[in-house]
Protein backbone atom coordinates (compact mmCIF):
# COMPACT_ATOMS: atom_id res chain seq x y z
CA UNK A 1 0.00 0.00 0.00
CA UNK A 2 1.21 3.57 -1.10
CA UNK A 3 -0.24 6.64 0.25
CA UNK A 4 -2.86 8.14 -1.64
CA UNK A 5 -5.20 11.77 -1.62
CA UNK A 6 -8.96 10.79 -0.84
CA UNK A 7 -12.09 12.22 -0.03
CA UNK A 8 -12.54 12.29 4.45
CA UNK A 9 -15.50 10.46 3.93
CA UNK A 10 -14.80 7.41 1.83
CA UNK A 11 -12.62 6.28 4.90
CA UNK A 12 -15.70 7.57 7.30
CA UNK A 13 -14.26 10.50 8.37
CA UNK A 14 -16.66 13.79 8.57
CA UNK A 15 -15.56 17.01 6.97
CA UNK A 16 -16.76 19.14 9.36
CA UNK A 17 -15.30 16.98 12.11
CA UNK A 18 -12.24 18.53 10.90
CA UNK A 19 -12.56 21.71 10.74
CA UNK A 20 -12.12 21.98 14.72
CA UNK A 21 -8.27 21.79 13.46
CA UNK A 22 -8.28 25.16 12.03
CA UNK A 23 -10.24 26.54 14.68
CA UNK A 24 -7.44 25.61 17.20
CA UNK A 25 -4.61 26.34 15.24
CA UNK A 26 -5.61 29.64 14.75
CA UNK A 27 -6.50 30.40 18.28
CA UNK A 28 -3.22 29.36 19.03
CA UNK A 29 -1.56 31.61 16.49
CA UNK A 30 -3.17 34.36 17.41
CA UNK A 31 -1.92 33.53 20.79
CA UNK A 32 1.48 33.74 19.92
CA UNK A 33 1.79 29.79 20.94
CA UNK A 34 2.82 28.52 17.70
CA UNK A 35 3.98 30.16 14.23
CA UNK A 36 1.95 27.60 12.49
CA UNK A 37 1.54 24.26 11.90
CA UNK A 38 2.00 21.75 9.30
CA UNK A 39 -0.87 18.76 9.85
CA UNK A 40 -1.54 15.21 7.92
CA UNK A 41 -4.39 12.72 8.44
CA UNK A 42 -4.19 9.25 7.42
CA UNK A 43 -6.64 6.47 7.71
CA UNK A 44 -6.58 2.88 5.31
CA UNK A 45 -3.84 4.77 3.20
CA UNK A 46 -5.39 7.63 2.18
CA UNK A 47 -4.46 10.72 3.08
CA UNK A 48 -7.49 13.01 3.58
CA UNK A 49 -6.13 15.93 5.60
CA UNK A 50 -3.32 18.06 4.63
CA UNK A 51 -2.69 20.98 5.51
CA UNK A 52 -0.03 24.06 6.41
CA UNK A 53 -1.22 27.16 8.61
CA UNK A 54 1.25 30.43 9.30
CA UNK A 55 3.60 31.89 7.55
CA UNK A 56 6.83 31.39 6.21
CA UNK A 57 8.80 34.27 7.91
CA UNK A 58 7.82 36.83 10.57
CA UNK A 59 7.65 39.84 7.86
CA UNK A 60 4.82 41.62 7.47
CA UNK A 61 4.54 40.67 3.50
CA UNK A 62 5.76 36.78 4.12
CA UNK A 63 4.32 34.44 2.20
CA UNK A 64 2.32 31.47 3.72
CA UNK A 65 4.07 28.74 4.84
CA UNK A 66 4.91 25.52 2.43
CA UNK A 67 2.81 22.76 2.53
CA UNK A 68 6.42 20.79 2.37
CA UNK A 69 7.81 22.77 5.73
CA UNK A 70 10.52 21.15 6.85
CA UNK A 71 10.74 20.84 11.09
CA UNK A 72 13.41 19.42 13.31
CA UNK A 73 11.64 16.79 15.11
CA UNK A 74 13.53 15.96 17.88
CA UNK A 75 12.58 13.31 19.78
CA UNK A 76 10.16 11.49 16.74
CA UNK A 77 13.72 10.34 16.04
CA UNK A 78 13.57 8.12 18.18
CA UNK A 79 11.52 5.33 16.97
CA UNK A 80 13.31 6.04 13.97
CA UNK A 81 16.53 4.31 15.48
CA UNK A 82 14.60 1.83 16.74
CA UNK A 83 13.48 0.70 13.70
CA UNK A 84 17.23 0.98 11.98
CA UNK A 85 18.36 -1.02 15.55
CA UNK A 86 15.47 -3.95 14.82
CA UNK A 87 16.76 -3.96 10.98
CA UNK A 88 20.34 -4.36 12.38
CA UNK A 89 19.29 -7.27 15.03
CA UNK A 90 17.01 -8.91 11.29
CA UNK A 91 20.66 -9.01 10.09
CA UNK A 92 22.17 -10.75 12.52
CA UNK A 93 25.40 -7.90 13.16
CA UNK A 94 23.78 -7.50 17.18
CA UNK A 95 20.85 -8.85 19.36
CA UNK A 96 19.14 -6.49 21.14
CA UNK A 97 19.88 -8.91 24.61
CA UNK A 98 23.05 -8.22 23.89
CA UNK A 99 25.22 -6.14 26.78
CA UNK A 100 26.08 -2.71 25.56
CA UNK A 101 29.75 -3.10 26.58
CA UNK A 102 30.31 -5.75 24.08
CA UNK A 103 30.10 -2.88 21.69
CA UNK A 104 31.50 0.36 23.69
CA UNK A 105 33.81 -1.14 26.82
CA UNK A 106 34.22 2.42 27.55
CA UNK A 107 30.10 2.26 28.92
CA UNK A 108 31.92 1.41 32.33
CA UNK A 109 30.48 2.17 36.42
CA UNK A 110 29.44 -0.26 38.81
CA UNK A 111 26.67 -2.15 37.60
CA UNK A 112 26.79 -1.45 33.75
CA UNK A 113 28.05 -4.77 32.85
CA UNK A 114 23.30 -5.55 33.15
CA UNK A 115 22.69 -2.82 30.69
CA UNK A 116 21.72 -4.37 27.68
CA UNK A 117 20.28 -2.56 23.95
CA UNK A 118 16.93 -3.97 25.15
CA UNK A 119 17.41 -1.66 27.99
CA UNK A 120 18.42 1.79 25.75
CA UNK A 121 15.36 1.16 24.02
CA UNK A 122 12.74 1.00 26.63
CA UNK A 123 14.59 3.90 28.87
CA UNK A 124 15.35 1.00 31.56
CA UNK A 125 19.46 1.42 31.55
CA UNK A 126 18.80 2.97 35.18
CA UNK A 127 20.75 6.33 33.66
CA UNK A 128 19.56 9.69 34.38
CA UNK A 129 20.19 12.72 32.08
CA UNK A 130 20.35 15.30 35.32
CA UNK A 131 22.35 13.01 37.28
CA UNK A 132 25.10 12.52 34.25
CA UNK A 133 25.21 16.07 33.54
CA UNK A 134 25.91 16.66 37.22
CA UNK A 135 28.65 14.02 36.88
CA UNK A 136 30.45 15.38 33.89
CA UNK A 137 29.98 19.35 35.72
CA UNK A 138 31.46 17.51 38.71
CA UNK A 139 34.29 15.89 37.02
CA UNK A 140 35.13 17.74 33.70
CA UNK A 141 38.03 19.89 35.34
CA UNK A 142 40.17 16.65 36.49
CA UNK A 143 39.39 15.12 33.66
CA UNK A 144 42.24 12.86 31.60
CA UNK A 145 41.87 12.14 28.25
CA UNK A 146 42.25 8.54 27.31
CA UNK A 147 45.50 7.87 25.01
CA UNK A 148 43.26 6.42 22.12
CA UNK A 149 39.65 8.06 21.15
CA UNK A 150 36.85 4.92 20.24
CA UNK A 151 36.81 5.48 16.53
CA UNK A 152 33.18 5.87 16.86
CA UNK A 153 33.76 9.54 18.67
CA UNK A 154 35.35 11.05 15.43
CA UNK A 155 32.79 13.32 14.95
CA UNK A 156 33.67 15.01 17.89
CA UNK A 157 37.30 13.96 17.94
CA UNK A 158 38.28 17.44 17.30
CA UNK A 159 36.27 19.39 19.61
CA UNK A 160 37.76 18.47 22.87
CA UNK A 161 34.75 19.49 24.92
CA UNK A 162 32.16 17.18 23.25
CA UNK A 163 34.67 14.55 23.39
CA UNK A 164 35.38 15.04 27.30
CA UNK A 165 31.42 15.02 27.87
CA UNK A 166 30.83 12.02 26.20
CA UNK A 167 33.72 9.88 27.31
CA UNK A 168 32.48 11.24 31.09
CA UNK A 169 28.65 10.12 30.12
CA UNK A 170 30.05 6.45 29.56
CA UNK A 171 31.61 6.85 32.76
CA UNK A 172 29.20 7.98 34.44
CA UNK A 173 27.22 5.88 37.36
CA UNK A 174 23.68 4.55 37.30
CA UNK A 175 20.90 6.40 39.31
CA UNK A 176 18.75 3.55 39.95
CA UNK A 177 19.63 -0.91 39.08
CA UNK A 178 18.92 -1.42 35.47
CA UNK A 179 15.11 -2.70 34.06
CA UNK A 180 13.52 -1.51 37.64
CA UNK A 181 12.14 1.47 36.22
CA UNK A 182 11.52 3.17 33.20
CA UNK A 183 13.30 6.88 32.98
CA UNK A 184 13.17 8.56 29.35
CA UNK A 185 16.61 8.84 28.63
CA UNK A 186 17.80 11.04 25.82
CA UNK A 187 21.81 9.33 26.32
CA UNK A 188 20.32 6.42 25.81
CA UNK A 189 18.93 7.06 22.38
CA UNK A 190 22.86 8.71 21.53
CA UNK A 191 24.42 5.44 22.65
CA UNK A 192 22.27 2.76 19.87
CA UNK A 193 23.21 6.09 17.70
CA UNK A 194 26.91 5.05 17.97
CA UNK A 195 26.07 1.15 18.32
CA UNK A 196 24.84 1.87 14.71
CA UNK A 197 27.85 3.68 13.89
CA UNK A 198 30.09 0.55 15.38
CA UNK A 199 28.24 -2.49 13.91
CA UNK A 200 27.51 -0.78 10.46
CA UNK A 201 30.74 1.41 10.02
CA UNK A 202 28.23 4.46 8.55
CA UNK A 203 26.75 6.89 10.85
CA UNK A 204 23.40 6.97 11.62
CA UNK A 205 22.90 9.62 8.98
CA UNK A 206 24.13 7.76 6.62
CA UNK A 207 22.90 4.52 7.07
CA UNK A 208 19.60 5.67 7.36
CA UNK A 209 19.58 7.27 4.27
CA UNK A 210 21.00 4.49 2.80
CA UNK A 211 18.69 1.47 4.38
CA UNK A 212 15.43 3.55 5.35
CA UNK A 213 14.90 6.92 4.51
CA UNK A 214 15.92 6.43 0.28
CA UNK A 215 14.12 2.92 0.07
CA UNK A 216 10.85 4.25 1.81
CA UNK A 217 10.78 7.59 -0.52
CA UNK A 218 11.28 9.79 2.19
CA UNK A 219 13.18 12.27 0.39
CA UNK A 220 12.90 15.45 2.84
CA UNK A 221 14.13 13.24 5.62
CA UNK A 222 17.87 13.56 6.52
CA UNK A 223 20.17 14.36 9.59
CA UNK A 224 21.81 16.74 8.01
CA UNK A 225 21.03 19.76 5.69
CA UNK A 226 22.48 22.18 4.28
CA UNK A 227 21.91 26.00 4.29
CA UNK A 228 20.53 25.88 1.16
CA UNK A 229 18.14 22.67 1.63
CA UNK A 230 16.39 24.45 4.14
CA UNK A 231 16.04 27.78 2.96
CA UNK A 232 12.45 28.99 2.35
CA UNK A 233 11.33 25.99 3.64
CA UNK A 234 11.38 26.37 7.80
CA UNK A 235 8.64 28.36 9.38
CA UNK A 236 10.16 31.28 11.32
CA UNK A 237 9.74 31.11 15.09
CA UNK A 238 8.98 34.09 17.53
CA UNK A 239 12.38 33.69 19.57
CA UNK A 240 12.79 33.41 23.50
CA UNK A 241 12.77 36.52 25.05
CA UNK A 242 16.33 37.94 24.82
CA UNK A 243 17.65 36.30 21.64
CA UNK A 244 17.58 37.91 18.26
CA UNK A 245 16.46 33.97 16.57
CA UNK A 246 14.93 31.02 17.50
CA UNK A 247 17.77 28.27 17.50
CA UNK A 248 15.05 25.90 16.27
CA UNK A 249 15.49 28.09 13.02
CA UNK A 250 19.45 27.90 12.81
CA UNK A 251 21.59 25.83 10.71
CA UNK A 252 22.61 23.96 13.75
CA UNK A 253 18.91 22.38 14.26
CA UNK A 254 19.31 21.00 11.22
CA UNK A 255 22.79 19.25 11.32
CA UNK A 256 23.28 17.16 13.97
CA UNK A 257 23.64 13.32 13.82
CA UNK A 258 22.21 11.53 17.18
CA UNK A 259 20.02 8.79 17.50
CA UNK A 260 17.91 10.39 20.09
CA UNK A 261 16.93 14.29 18.43
CA UNK A 262 18.40 14.53 15.44
CA UNK A 263 15.82 14.10 11.95
CA UNK A 264 14.34 16.33 9.97
CA UNK A 265 11.70 15.61 7.89
CA UNK A 266 8.27 16.66 6.25
CA UNK A 267 4.43 15.86 7.47
CA UNK A 268 4.36 13.83 4.04
CA UNK A 269 7.65 11.61 5.33
CA UNK A 270 6.48 11.14 8.51
CA UNK A 271 3.38 9.45 7.31
CA UNK A 272 5.36 7.47 4.53
CA UNK A 273 7.29 6.39 8.11
CA UNK A 274 3.83 5.35 10.30
CA UNK A 275 2.01 4.04 6.88
CA UNK A 276 5.16 1.54 6.86
CA UNK A 277 4.42 0.48 10.52
CA UNK A 278 1.12 0.31 9.61
CA UNK A 279 1.74 -2.03 6.70
CA UNK A 280 3.83 -4.49 9.32
CA UNK A 281 7.18 -3.59 8.07
CA UNK A 282 6.58 -2.65 4.01
CA UNK A 283 5.58 0.06 1.95
CA UNK A 284 5.21 0.49 -1.76
CA UNK A 285 6.85 -2.71 -1.91
CA UNK A 286 9.66 -2.08 -0.14
CA UNK A 287 10.11 -4.53 2.84
CA UNK A 288 11.93 -2.64 6.07
CA UNK A 289 10.63 -4.73 8.90
CA UNK A 290 9.72 -8.17 9.53
CA UNK A 291 6.40 -8.16 10.90
CA UNK A 292 7.55 -9.86 14.06
CA UNK A 293 9.91 -6.92 14.74
CA UNK A 294 7.25 -4.29 14.12
CA UNK A 295 5.54 -6.08 16.51
CA UNK A 296 8.13 -5.51 19.22
CA UNK A 297 8.56 -1.97 18.27
CA UNK A 298 4.75 -1.19 18.83
CA UNK A 299 3.97 -3.34 21.95
CA UNK A 300 5.23 -2.38 25.30
CA UNK A 301 7.78 -4.66 26.32
CA UNK A 302 8.32 -4.07 29.82
CA UNK A 303 4.79 -4.89 31.92
CA UNK A 304 4.34 -4.01 35.25
CA UNK A 305 7.55 -1.55 34.93
CA UNK A 306 6.57 1.73 36.48
CA UNK A 307 8.08 5.14 35.00
CA UNK A 308 8.86 8.31 36.67
CA UNK A 309 8.77 11.41 34.39
CA UNK A 310 9.74 15.08 35.90
CA UNK A 311 7.45 15.22 38.87
CA UNK A 312 5.34 12.43 37.45
CA UNK A 313 5.30 8.89 38.51
CA UNK A 314 3.39 6.00 36.19
CA UNK A 315 2.47 2.41 38.05
CA UNK A 316 3.43 1.10 34.49
CA UNK A 317 5.32 2.88 31.56
CA UNK A 318 4.12 0.64 29.05
CA UNK A 319 7.12 1.06 26.22
CA UNK A 320 7.67 -0.65 23.58
CA UNK A 321 11.41 -0.36 21.23
CA UNK A 322 11.09 2.93 20.45
CA UNK A 323 7.20 3.65 20.91
CA UNK A 324 4.87 5.02 23.74
CA UNK A 325 2.36 2.28 23.80
CA UNK A 326 -1.22 2.78 24.84
CA UNK A 327 -0.84 0.39 27.81
CA UNK A 328 -2.78 1.64 31.06
CA UNK A 329 -3.21 5.27 29.90
CA UNK A 330 -6.66 6.16 28.67
CA UNK A 331 -5.95 9.44 26.58
CA UNK A 332 -5.23 7.34 23.39
CA UNK A 333 -7.76 6.58 21.10
CA UNK A 334 -7.68 2.94 21.25
CA UNK A 335 -5.73 0.55 23.18
CA UNK A 336 -3.33 -0.49 20.31
CA UNK A 337 -2.31 3.00 19.77
CA UNK A 338 1.24 4.26 20.01
CA UNK A 339 3.09 7.71 19.62
CA UNK A 340 6.04 9.49 19.98
CA UNK A 341 6.23 13.11 20.20
CA UNK A 342 9.24 15.75 20.46
CA UNK A 343 10.33 18.76 21.87
CA UNK A 344 9.28 22.10 20.58
CA UNK A 345 5.94 20.78 18.86
CA UNK A 346 6.41 17.52 16.56
CA UNK A 347 3.59 14.42 17.44
CA UNK A 348 3.21 11.03 15.19
CA UNK A 349 -0.07 8.82 16.44
CA UNK A 350 -0.22 5.53 15.16
CA UNK A 351 -4.00 3.49 15.95
CA UNK A 352 -3.65 -0.16 14.09
CA UNK A 353 -7.48 -0.37 15.63
CA UNK A 354 -8.80 2.84 13.26
CA UNK A 355 -6.08 2.45 10.52
CA UNK A 356 -5.35 5.99 11.63
CA UNK A 357 -1.89 8.21 11.83
CA UNK A 358 -1.90 11.71 12.80
CA UNK A 359 1.26 13.78 12.24
CA UNK A 360 1.16 16.79 13.87
CA UNK A 361 4.62 18.94 13.28
CA UNK A 362 3.86 22.57 15.58
CA UNK A 363 6.00 25.76 15.20
CA UNK A 364 6.27 26.59 18.85
CA UNK A 365 7.47 29.71 19.77
CA UNK A 366 9.72 31.35 22.59
CA UNK A 367 8.63 29.47 25.43
CA UNK A 368 8.50 25.60 24.16
CA UNK A 369 6.26 24.92 27.39
CA UNK A 370 3.62 26.32 25.71
CA UNK A 371 1.51 23.93 23.76
CA UNK A 372 -2.08 23.36 22.26
CA UNK A 373 -4.12 20.32 22.11
CA UNK A 374 -7.42 19.17 20.73
CA UNK A 375 -5.87 18.24 17.57
CA UNK A 376 -6.13 14.54 17.34
CA UNK A 377 -9.57 14.23 19.66
CA UNK A 378 -10.72 16.47 16.74
CA UNK A 379 -9.81 13.51 14.13
CA UNK A 380 -10.59 10.84 16.37
CA UNK A 381 -13.90 12.31 16.96
CA UNK A 382 -14.32 12.66 13.25
CA UNK A 383 -14.12 9.11 12.91
CA UNK A 384 -17.69 8.52 12.07
CA UNK A 385 -17.03 4.44 12.87
CA UNK A 386 -14.87 5.13 16.40
CA UNK A 387 -17.68 4.15 18.33
CA UNK A 388 -18.34 0.65 16.51
CA UNK A 389 -14.34 0.43 16.73
CA UNK A 390 -12.97 1.52 19.69
CA UNK A 391 -13.19 -1.83 21.83
CA UNK A 392 -11.26 -4.02 19.38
Amino acid sequence: MKLEYANPESVNINSLGLSKIEELTQKAMEDKITAGLNMIVVRYGKIVYHKSFGKLNLSENSPSAPLDALYSVRSVSKPITGVIIMALYEQGLLDINDSVQKYIPEFQAEGKDAVKIHHLLTHTTGMCDEDMERYINENKDNFTFPGVIPTYLNSVKNRKEHLKWWLLSLRAPLTKPTGKEMSYCNTGYNILGFIIKIVTGKSISIYAKEHLFKPLGMNDTSYVKSASQIAGRVIERIPPEGQKISWMNSLGCFNRMSGCCSVSTTAYDLAIFGQMLLNKGEYDGKRILSEHSIELITTNQIPGVPAVYGSETFTEAAWGLGFNIQGVQSNYPTNKAYSHGGYAGSFLLIDPVLDLIIVTLKALNGDFTKDFGGLNEAVVDACTDYDDLKTR
